[in-house]
């Protein structure tokens, strides 16, 4: 489980060929208004061919009341307002985004399964299995280095 969960983090690290954060972008606030465009993601891919042109994005961020504080026994789960807010532009590295899902996606279902079912057990070697494959070949230089 621990080996699963480093191999994870691995993939996590060289999802991205490259990152820039952006250090000058405005925040505005206004109130909730109408739905937009429905977006739950913490990842939006920008539309083709805008590369070297100004792009402007309206993300909507929702942060809900915070629950009141219960002075009497302190039972309420306070929930602070949103901060520390960071936008980051990625270049993404296909093979190895594509790949970390669908290990996480196999991992979790695995998980699912009793620990005894040769669905869970096949799975379990299978993703080991890849796991010291992609290990060897990140050694050898392929496509798995990170910050490429």
């Amino acid at each position: 489980m621990k080996r699963m969960n480093r191999f994870i983090g691995w993939l996590a690290e060289r999802q991205w060929a490259e990152k820039l954060k952006l250090k000058e972008w405005s925040l505005r606030k206004s109130r909730y208004l109408s739905p937009g465009v429905y977006s739950n993601h913490w990842f939006i891919p920008l539309p083709p061919g805008t590369a070297g042109e100004e792009l402007q994005l309206d993300i909507e961020l929702y942060d809900p009341v915070p629950e009141p504080e219960d002075p009497l026994n302190r039972q309420a789960v306070i929930k602070p307002p949103l901060d520390g807010i960071e936008i980051t532009l990625v270049r993404v590295n296909p093979p190895v985004y594509s790949l970390l899902h669908t290990v996480k996606t196999a991992h979790e279902a695995a998980l699912l399964l009793p620990a005894d079912d040769m669905r869970r057990i096949r799975t379990a070697q299978a993703l080991e299995r890849a796991m010291d494959t992609l290990y060897e070949g990140a050694s050898a230089g392929s496509v798995f280095r990170a910050g490429m």
